[in-house]
Protein backbone atom coordinates (compact mmCIF):
# COMPACT_ATOMS: atom_id res chain seq x y z
CA UNK A 1 0.00 0.00 0.00
CA UNK A 2 1.57 3.56 -1.18
CA UNK A 3 -0.63 5.65 1.33
CA UNK A 4 -0.88 9.28 0.77
CA UNK A 5 1.65 10.71 -1.15
CA UNK A 6 3.02 14.34 -0.71
CA UNK A 7 5.54 16.31 -2.87
CA UNK A 8 7.65 18.73 -0.46
CA UNK A 9 10.67 20.85 -1.17
CA UNK A 10 12.89 17.84 -0.53
CA UNK A 11 11.65 15.04 -2.17
CA UNK A 12 8.44 12.67 -1.40
CA UNK A 13 6.79 11.49 1.69
CA UNK A 14 4.77 8.48 2.16
CA UNK A 15 2.42 8.39 5.07
CA UNK A 16 0.10 5.57 6.24
CA UNK A 17 -2.40 7.28 8.46
CA UNK A 18 -1.60 5.80 11.71
CA UNK A 19 2.11 5.40 11.47
CA UNK A 20 4.79 8.00 10.84
CA UNK A 21 6.12 9.39 7.44
CA UNK A 22 8.40 8.25 5.71
CA UNK A 23 10.76 10.02 2.98
CA UNK A 24 10.66 7.35 0.20
CA UNK A 25 12.74 10.09 -2.43
CA UNK A 26 15.29 12.37 -1.35
CA UNK A 27 16.05 15.36 -3.57
CA UNK A 28 14.31 17.81 -5.93
CA UNK A 29 10.49 19.57 -4.91
CA UNK A 30 7.89 17.41 -6.50
CA UNK A 31 5.36 19.92 -7.66
CA UNK A 32 3.31 16.46 -9.50
CA UNK A 33 2.32 13.42 -8.16
CA UNK A 34 0.10 10.98 -9.95
CA UNK A 35 -1.35 7.18 -9.08
CA UNK A 36 -3.35 4.38 -11.07
CA UNK A 37 -3.69 0.57 -10.83
CA UNK A 38 -0.35 0.13 -8.63
CA UNK A 39 1.84 2.45 -10.90
CA UNK A 40 2.60 5.90 -9.52
CA UNK A 41 4.64 8.79 -10.78
CA UNK A 42 6.07 11.90 -9.21
CA UNK A 43 7.65 14.73 -11.19
CA UNK A 44 10.07 17.58 -10.07
CA UNK A 45 11.05 20.93 -12.37
CA UNK A 46 14.22 20.89 -13.87
CA UNK A 47 14.64 17.12 -12.53
CA UNK A 48 12.58 14.65 -14.10
CA UNK A 49 9.82 12.17 -13.55
CA UNK A 50 10.54 8.96 -11.36
CA UNK A 51 7.90 5.98 -11.28
CA UNK A 52 7.01 3.72 -8.70
CA UNK A 53 6.56 -0.07 -10.17
CA UNK A 54 7.56 -3.75 -8.66
CA UNK A 55 7.53 -1.78 -5.07
CA UNK A 56 10.19 0.47 -5.60
CA UNK A 57 10.82 4.25 -6.89
CA UNK A 58 13.34 4.99 -9.82
CA UNK A 59 14.19 7.78 -11.99
CA UNK A 60 12.16 7.10 -15.61
CA UNK A 61 13.08 10.25 -17.40
CA UNK A 62 14.85 13.29 -17.37
CA UNK A 63 14.37 16.91 -18.26
CA UNK A 64 11.88 20.05 -17.07
CA UNK A 65 8.20 18.40 -16.26
CA UNK A 66 5.11 20.62 -16.29
CA UNK A 67 2.53 17.88 -16.45
CA UNK A 68 2.91 14.23 -15.92
CA UNK A 69 -0.10 11.52 -15.89
CA UNK A 70 -0.86 8.25 -15.69
CA UNK A 71 -3.29 7.38 -19.08
CA UNK A 72 -6.51 4.98 -18.55
CA UNK A 73 -4.63 2.69 -19.93
CA UNK A 74 -1.26 2.72 -18.21
CA UNK A 75 0.73 5.02 -20.85
CA UNK A 76 3.01 7.75 -18.91
CA UNK A 77 2.20 10.86 -20.18
CA UNK A 78 4.73 13.77 -19.79
CA UNK A 79 4.55 17.37 -20.73
CA UNK A 80 7.34 20.07 -20.96
CA UNK A 81 8.37 23.27 -20.17
CA UNK A 82 9.49 23.74 -23.37
CA UNK A 83 5.78 22.70 -25.04
CA UNK A 84 6.49 19.18 -25.97
CA UNK A 85 4.61 15.48 -25.23
CA UNK A 86 6.30 12.83 -24.50
CA UNK A 87 4.48 9.24 -23.64
CA UNK A 88 5.72 5.55 -22.88
CA UNK A 89 4.00 2.90 -23.12
CA UNK A 90 5.97 0.43 -20.97
CA UNK A 91 6.50 2.20 -17.35
CA UNK A 92 8.96 4.66 -18.62
CA UNK A 93 11.42 2.42 -19.85
CA UNK A 94 11.61 4.07 -23.15
CA UNK A 95 9.59 7.29 -24.45
CA UNK A 96 8.46 8.47 -28.01
CA UNK A 97 7.35 12.54 -28.47
CA UNK A 98 3.84 12.98 -30.14
CA UNK A 99 4.54 14.30 -32.95
CA UNK A 100 3.04 17.64 -34.67
CA UNK A 101 2.85 19.93 -31.75
CA UNK A 102 5.74 21.61 -32.40
CA UNK A 103 3.98 22.95 -35.95
CA UNK A 104 0.67 24.29 -33.65
CA UNK A 105 3.17 26.17 -31.41
CA UNK A 106 5.06 27.81 -34.39
CA UNK A 107 1.72 28.22 -36.84
CA UNK A 108 -1.42 28.80 -34.71
CA UNK A 109 -2.20 31.77 -32.36
CA UNK A 110 -0.09 30.88 -28.87
CA UNK A 111 0.66 33.29 -26.47
CA UNK A 112 2.87 32.92 -23.41
CA UNK A 113 1.80 32.77 -20.11
CA UNK A 114 2.86 35.73 -17.31
CA UNK A 115 6.08 35.12 -16.01
CA UNK A 116 6.96 32.24 -18.60
CA UNK A 117 9.33 32.35 -21.59
CA UNK A 118 7.07 30.33 -23.86
CA UNK A 119 3.68 28.28 -23.46
CA UNK A 120 3.96 25.01 -22.01
CA UNK A 121 1.89 22.16 -21.62
CA UNK A 122 -0.29 21.65 -18.60
CA UNK A 123 -2.01 18.19 -19.00
CA UNK A 124 -2.98 15.18 -21.35
CA UNK A 125 -6.43 14.23 -20.95
CA UNK A 126 -8.66 10.97 -22.54
CA UNK A 127 -11.78 11.86 -24.22
CA UNK A 128 -13.49 8.73 -26.02
CA UNK A 129 -11.37 9.12 -29.24
CA UNK A 130 -7.52 10.33 -28.98
CA UNK A 131 -6.14 13.16 -26.89
CA UNK A 132 -7.21 16.75 -25.53
CA UNK A 133 -3.80 18.43 -24.76
CA UNK A 134 -3.84 21.66 -22.80
CA UNK A 135 -1.58 24.54 -23.18
CA UNK A 136 -0.81 27.23 -20.84
CA UNK A 137 -1.43 30.39 -23.10
CA UNK A 138 -3.01 28.14 -26.30
CA UNK A 139 -6.07 26.54 -24.57
CA UNK A 140 -7.17 22.86 -25.34
CA UNK A 141 -6.45 21.18 -28.85
CA UNK A 142 -7.35 17.77 -29.85
CA UNK A 143 -5.61 15.03 -31.98
CA UNK A 144 -7.24 11.81 -33.02
CA UNK A 145 -4.01 10.17 -34.83
CA UNK A 146 -1.12 10.67 -32.25
CA UNK A 147 -0.45 14.28 -33.41
CA UNK A 148 -0.77 14.15 -36.73
CA UNK A 149 -3.04 16.60 -37.07
CA UNK A 150 -5.02 19.14 -34.38
CA UNK A 151 -7.93 20.94 -33.89
CA UNK A 152 -8.32 23.17 -31.12
CA UNK A 153 -11.53 22.61 -28.34
CA UNK A 154 -11.21 26.26 -26.63
CA UNK A 155 -14.30 27.86 -27.27
CA UNK A 156 -15.56 29.90 -24.41
CA UNK A 157 -12.24 28.67 -22.90
CA UNK A 158 -9.28 31.07 -21.08
CA UNK A 159 -6.28 30.24 -22.70
CA UNK A 160 -4.13 31.00 -19.66
CA UNK A 161 -5.07 26.96 -18.46
CA UNK A 162 -3.32 25.37 -15.85
CA UNK A 163 -5.37 22.11 -15.20
CA UNK A 164 -7.41 19.78 -17.75
CA UNK A 165 -9.20 16.89 -16.76
CA UNK A 166 -12.10 14.20 -17.61
CA UNK A 167 -14.79 13.86 -15.63
CA UNK A 168 -14.18 9.86 -13.88
CA UNK A 169 -17.11 8.53 -15.48
CA UNK A 170 -18.23 9.98 -18.68
CA UNK A 171 -15.26 10.93 -20.74
CA UNK A 172 -18.01 13.88 -22.51
CA UNK A 173 -17.99 15.73 -19.58
CA UNK A 174 -14.57 17.93 -19.42
CA UNK A 175 -13.24 20.36 -16.34
CA UNK A 176 -10.19 23.03 -16.45
CA UNK A 177 -8.47 25.50 -14.10
CA UNK A 178 -7.68 28.66 -15.56
CA UNK A 179 -6.45 32.18 -14.91
CA UNK A 180 -10.08 33.64 -14.49
CA UNK A 181 -11.24 30.35 -12.77
CA UNK A 182 -12.83 27.12 -13.57
CA UNK A 183 -14.93 25.85 -16.73
CA UNK A 184 -16.73 23.06 -17.75
CA UNK A 185 -17.61 21.38 -20.67
CA UNK A 186 -20.36 18.73 -21.58
CA UNK A 187 -19.29 18.23 -25.37
CA UNK A 188 -15.94 16.73 -25.37
CA UNK A 189 -14.63 20.53 -25.17
CA UNK A 190 -16.46 21.88 -28.28
CA UNK A 191 -17.77 24.34 -26.45
CA UNK A 192 -16.93 25.56 -22.15
CA UNK A 193 -19.18 27.30 -19.65
CA UNK A 194 -17.59 29.38 -16.76
CA UNK A 195 -19.93 28.80 -13.76
CA UNK A 196 -18.41 31.01 -10.98
CA UNK A 197 -21.46 31.91 -8.62
CA UNK A 198 -20.11 32.04 -6.04
CA UNK A 199 -16.53 31.72 -6.83
CA UNK A 200 -15.46 35.12 -8.80
CA UNK A 201 -13.32 34.96 -12.05
CA UNK A 202 -10.12 35.02 -9.78
CA UNK A 203 -7.40 32.37 -10.72
CA UNK A 204 -8.44 28.42 -9.85
CA UNK A 205 -4.90 26.61 -9.41
CA UNK A 206 -6.64 22.79 -8.78
CA UNK A 207 -9.83 20.87 -8.81
CA UNK A 208 -10.90 17.22 -7.80
CA UNK A 209 -13.57 15.59 -8.89
CA UNK A 210 -16.63 13.27 -7.02
CA UNK A 211 -18.72 11.53 -9.29
CA UNK A 212 -21.81 11.15 -8.23
CA UNK A 213 -25.55 12.10 -9.22
CA UNK A 214 -25.10 15.32 -9.46
CA UNK A 215 -21.07 15.14 -9.44
CA UNK A 216 -19.59 17.28 -6.25
CA UNK A 217 -16.60 19.22 -7.15
CA UNK A 218 -13.61 20.77 -4.93
CA UNK A 219 -11.36 23.43 -6.16
CA UNK A 220 -8.55 25.28 -5.15
CA UNK A 221 -9.48 28.90 -6.19
CA UNK A 222 -7.83 32.68 -4.86
CA UNK A 223 -9.54 34.45 -2.74
CA UNK A 224 -10.88 38.15 -4.56
CA UNK A 225 -8.31 39.91 -2.13
CA UNK A 226 -5.37 42.38 -2.53
CA UNK A 227 -3.41 39.76 -0.86
CA UNK A 228 -4.05 36.83 -2.98
CA UNK A 229 -4.75 33.95 -0.41
CA UNK A 230 -6.11 30.49 -1.21
CA UNK A 231 -9.79 28.98 -0.31
CA UNK A 232 -11.27 25.67 -1.11
CA UNK A 233 -14.75 25.71 -2.28
CA UNK A 234 -16.96 22.66 -3.14
CA UNK A 235 -20.19 22.58 -5.67
CA UNK A 236 -22.62 20.00 -4.48
CA UNK A 237 -24.03 20.20 -8.21
CA UNK A 238 -21.78 19.92 -10.71
CA UNK A 239 -20.56 23.59 -10.52
CA UNK A 240 -23.52 25.53 -10.73
CA UNK A 241 -23.17 26.90 -6.90
CA UNK A 242 -20.03 26.91 -4.77
CA UNK A 243 -19.24 27.13 -1.20
CA UNK A 244 -15.97 27.39 1.09
CA UNK A 245 -15.20 25.08 3.00
CA UNK A 246 -13.56 24.97 6.47
CA UNK A 247 -10.57 22.69 7.56
CA UNK A 248 -10.66 23.01 11.43
CA UNK A 249 -11.04 27.23 12.13
CA UNK A 250 -9.99 28.34 9.06
CA UNK A 251 -11.67 28.86 5.29
CA UNK A 252 -8.14 30.84 4.21
CA UNK A 253 -5.34 30.48 3.81
CA UNK A 254 -1.53 32.21 2.89
CA UNK A 255 -0.32 29.35 1.20
CA UNK A 256 -2.11 27.12 -1.47
CA UNK A 257 -3.87 24.05 -0.50
CA UNK A 258 -3.54 20.96 -2.23
CA UNK A 259 -6.00 18.57 -2.46
CA UNK A 260 -6.97 14.94 -4.54
CA UNK A 261 -9.40 12.21 -4.66
CA UNK A 262 -8.58 8.91 -3.15
CA UNK A 263 -8.02 6.29 -6.22
CA UNK A 264 -10.58 4.43 -7.55
CA UNK A 265 -13.35 5.95 -5.32
CA UNK A 266 -16.66 8.04 -5.48
CA UNK A 267 -16.55 10.10 -1.79
CA UNK A 268 -12.84 10.31 -0.33
CA UNK A 269 -10.69 12.88 -0.38
CA UNK A 270 -7.63 14.78 1.52
CA UNK A 271 -6.69 17.67 1.41
CA UNK A 272 -3.02 19.31 2.98
CA UNK A 273 -2.48 22.49 4.08
CA UNK A 274 0.20 24.16 6.45
CA UNK A 275 1.40 21.27 7.42
CA UNK A 276 -2.03 19.69 8.04
CA UNK A 277 -3.92 16.80 6.42
CA UNK A 278 -7.22 16.53 6.28
CA UNK A 279 -9.78 13.64 5.02
CA UNK A 280 -13.31 13.47 3.74
CA UNK A 281 -15.28 10.55 3.08
CA UNK A 282 -18.09 12.44 1.92
CA UNK A 283 -17.27 13.80 -1.10
CA UNK A 284 -15.74 16.95 0.50
CA UNK A 285 -18.45 17.90 2.94
CA UNK A 286 -17.15 17.18 6.24
CA UNK A 287 -13.32 17.01 7.47
CA UNK A 288 -11.49 15.41 10.14
CA UNK A 289 -7.81 16.08 10.77
CA UNK A 290 -5.62 12.71 9.56
CA UNK A 291 -1.96 14.22 10.42
CA UNK A 292 -0.28 17.19 11.54
CA UNK A 293 3.22 18.77 11.64
CA UNK A 294 4.42 18.02 8.15
CA UNK A 295 6.45 20.01 5.80
CA UNK A 296 4.96 22.21 3.55
CA UNK A 297 3.43 20.20 0.58
CA UNK A 298 3.08 21.15 -3.35
CA UNK A 299 1.40 17.61 -4.32
CA UNK A 300 -0.57 14.94 -2.93
CA UNK A 301 -2.56 11.79 -4.19
CA UNK A 302 -3.65 8.47 -2.42
CA UNK A 303 -3.69 5.14 -2.78
CA UNK A 304 -5.31 3.48 0.43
Amino acid sequence: MLGILLGIDTGLIQLIPGEDPVQVIEGPCFEIIDYQNQIAIGAAKEAGVWVYKNESWSQCWEGNPSSARIGPDGTLWVGTFDTRLYFSNDQGNTWNEMSGLQNVIKHRQISTPPNHKMPYITGVIFPKQGEIIGIAGGGAWHTRDKGENWLQRSDGLDKILYKIQEHPENSDILFASTESGFYKSDDSGFSWMHPNMGIGERSCTDFEVFPSKPDALLLVNQEQTDENFYSIYRSPNGGVTWTKINLGNNNIWERRPVITRLWNTSDTGFASVDGNIWASHDSGKNWISLATGLPKTYAITAAL
